[in-house]
């Protein structure tokens, strides 16, 4: 059987959750993709300044809390006790930052997760996600990504050290790269990771097909343009985030 076949095609994350409908990165968020019928929810993950992974894109929470500072700065306890809703609307008033441990849990059963690394350099973090997936059995639903390659290879290196690969388990370790790549074929092979998440406009039919044909997966970054989406998949392509909910929901 070819590795390619663990991997679902035409799925498609909804970016940090339903975050035209709520606050994102939240289990709000998560909880209303899903009733909207969403297969994946896409989060960003960082670690605190104690080791532990909470759910938030911005490496500080100035943005989308009512603290601020560096979440690698503070505690678990200090981000947990922040207010990750007012900023969005009252309605979300107490809304939480969410650790990787709960998404996991919320989600068991019910929706894939593409999980982004976002520390750069984050050796410590991609061991904390790998271990985070390993012990809440979700390796077969999960896609670990960063665009940081120092990450994504520590994530390569500890998932294996697990007996968790993409043959056996269904765990997916994917760069994401922004910019065309002369041989992206080849640089995948040279990393010796699972696929690549990159643009929808520098995929092509014969890029495609090289990898599927290897078992790699292919991933279209962020889709969220329905026509866009829809040619990507004719062409190959196995999976995508958006925010667009007419994407994410079918």
């Amino acid at each position: 059987m070819s590795s390619a076949t663990l991997q679902p095609d035409r799925v498609v994350a909804a970016h940090r959750g339903a975050s035209r409908y709520a606050p994102e990165n939240t289990l709000s968020a998560c909880e209303k993709a899903m009733s909207m019928g969403a297969m994946a929810i896409e989060l960003d993950v960082h670690l605190t300044s104690d080791g532990q992974l909470v759910v938030i894109h911005d490496a500080r929470v100035d943005r989308t809390t009512s603290g601020t500072g560096g979440v690698a700065e503070l505690s678990a306890v200090e981000v947990a006790a922040l207010d990750a809703g007012s900023w969005r609307s009252p309605e979300f008033a107490g809304e939480r930052v969410p650790t990787l441990e709960q998404v996991l849990r919320l989600t068991a059963g019910r929706a894939r997760l593409n999980i982004e690394i976002k520390a750069v350099r984050g050796g410590p973090a991609a061991a904390k996600v790998v271990e985070a997936v390993s012990e809440h059995d979700a390796a077969g639903r999960a896609v670990l990504m960063s665009f940081d390659l120092s990450s994504v290879l520590a994530a390569k290196r500890c998932a294996l050290a697990r007996g968790l690969d993409l043959a056996t388990s269904g765990l997916a370790v994917l760069p994401i790269v922004g910019e065309r790549l002369l041989d992206p074929f080849g640089f995948v092979q040279s990393t010796g990771l699972d696929g690549l998440n990159y643009p929808p406009q520098f995929w092509d039919d014969s890029i495609i097909r090289r990898f599927r044909g290897s078992g790699l997966v292919v991933h279209g970054g962020l889709i969220n343009d329905h026509d866009v989406l829809d040619k990507f998949f004719e062409m190959g392509g196995q999976m995508a985030d958006s925010d667009n909910p007419a994407c994410f929901a079918g």
